[in-house]
């Protein structure tokens, strides 16, 4: 058993409608979904995502599957794009890192 690996808390909002909006997710939007949450920091509201390290963490190769994941994120309101490329704000109703 590998020994314990320092972290932090995220806080994931839990309901019913939440749920259910998030068993509608397909492909790699869950996994992308995950990895975000990963990567979100302690009193962030946004995140960027490194296109590559998500690609190669995940082992997926197309950058179209990150972007098809990224849309559905987006589609779905889990994600809202800011004026920066691979910058998005995180819908705090989902997620939040305090």
């Amino acid at each position: 058993m590998p020994g314990r690996e320092e972290g932090y808390t995220v806080q994931v909002l839990v309901s019913e409608s939440r749920r259910l909006l998030l068993s509608r997710l397909s492909g790699p939007a869950p996994l992308l979904w995950t990895w975000v949450q990963q990567q979100l920091k302690p009193g962030q509201n946004y995140i960027e995502i490194n296109r590559k390290t998500f690609l190669r963490e995940t082992g997926y190769q197309s950058p179209n599957t990150y972007k098809k994941a990224r849309d559905l994120l987006l589609y779905h309101k889990l994600l809202y794009p800011t004026r920066r490329k691979d910058v998005f704000w995180v819908n705090t109703n989902f997620i939040t890192a305090p």
